[in-house]
């Protein structure tokens, strides 16, 4: 094996293992993710509305004291409690996210990584193809 393979090897070898951990991350952060609860309260704190990633809306209370709101006030306080439950849960998600994976959590870094390894990748694959075409060229002249 030429120098160059060796590198290529250990190059790549490399690039699979960082791969590897960052999966690993990946699948820790959405463990994780798992236990985030997006929580609104009230104003009066009468009414609280919970919600996760996997079950949307998992918790509403209603204090009896609510009550005195009247149907439509009532009913336009609870959407807009759950909205503000779903927004609080995306926040700790993307916060979360930011804070264990940094540029992974970034789908455009992400994808620039996965391009400039390709080309890389496609670099070396080139380089490996012209060294077999010489050696093919010199065990045909020999």
């Amino acid at each position: 094996m030429s120098d160059y393979a060796r590198f290529a090897a250990a190059d790549m070898e490399e690039a699979r293992g960082r791969a590897e951990r960052r999966m690993e991350k990946v699948m820790a952060v959405q463990a994780r993710l798992r236990d985030v609860v997006g929580r609104a309260r009230s104003e009066d704190g009468t009414i609280v509305a919970e919600c996760t990633g996997g079950r949307g809306l998992t918790g509403l209370a209603i204090d009896p004291r609510a009550m005195k709101l009247g149907s439509h006030e009532l009913a336009e306080t609870v959407v807009r409690l759950v909205q503000e439950a779903t927004d609080d849960l995306r926040r700790q998600t993307a916060e979360m996210m930011r804070e264990e994976l940094g540029d992974l959590a970034d789908p455009r870094a992400l994808k620039d990584e996965v391009h400039a390894a390709q080309r890389d990748f496609e670099q070396k694959m080139d380089h490996v193809k012209e060294q077999l075409a010489l050696a093919q060229a010199r065990m045909r002249s020999a």
